[in-house]
């Protein structure tokens, strides 16, 4: 029985301790970034640039370090405490270049727009 729990108690502490290690584990780029619809950064880590990237709703985020193997999640959002548009927006690293993820927003016909996002980053 004790053998048993010292197995899952040291299991546990394996488990929790990269969970709630250094934010750049890995050396990425983990953080967020709150950007409104003209592509501007408007808050969020000091790592994150954001510019209006190809055409209307598509975006990309750089991050001064790599973020390939990281997760991403994206929502629309507004960039001040005003409720924004009905609409949502998705993500995707960029292969060619492990610093960028590129974000795409849309209406709520499905259709790319300038939106603001909110986008959080996980290393």
């Amino acid at each position: 029985m004790l053998r048993t729990f010292l197995s899952l108690s040291i299991a546990t502490v394996a488990i929790v301790a990269p969970l709630s290690a250094n934010a750049h584990l890995k050396g990425g780029g983990e953080g967020f970034i709150v950007v409104g619809a003209d592509g501007t950064k408007v808050r969020g880590s000091a790592s994150f640039t954001a510019t209006l990237y190809r055409s209307p709703g598509e975006y990309q985020v750089v991050s001064d370090l790599p973020v390939r193997d990281c997760a991403y999640s994206v929502t629309e959002g507004s960039s001040d405490s005003s409720a924004p548009p009905a609409g949502f927006a998705n993500t995707v690293g960029i292969y060619e270049d492990s610093h960028v993820i590129m974000v795409a927003t849309y209406d709520e016909s499905k259709q790319l727009a300038n939106r603001g996002f909110h986008l959080i980053v996980r290393c």
